[in-house]
């Protein structure tokens, strides 16, 4: 993710340029769905768009995975909102 800020007359509109972290794995390790990792992978860089910074609800922090390249994992642990919309997700 990018954040600028672009200048439309004496106005200015802060942006972002974001790159889509949620194509799913194929198959995990049995440790990781013990541990209930989630992955992730980027999309393209062609799927990249731009967006109002007024406009984000909601992120989360990602980490590379380094026993897998091109993989990420979701840190859910990082406060409470996050480990619930997470168990909700599994849930799914």
């Amino acid at each position: 993710m990018l954040i600028f800020t672009c200048t439309v007359g004496d106005i200015q509109y802060p942006v972002m340029l974001v790159l889509p972290y949620d194509r799913l794995v194929g198959i995990c390790p049995q440790k990781d769905k013990d541990f209930q990792f989630w992955h992730v992978k980027r999309k393209p860089r062609a799927s990249a768009d731009f967006f109002s910074v007024h406009s984000i609800v909601w992120g989360c922090m990602i980490a590379e995975d380094v026993s897998r390249p091109d993989e990420f994992l979701i840190v859910d642990t990082i406060d409470t909102d996050m480990f619930l919309r997470m168990q909700d997700i599994r849930s799914q």
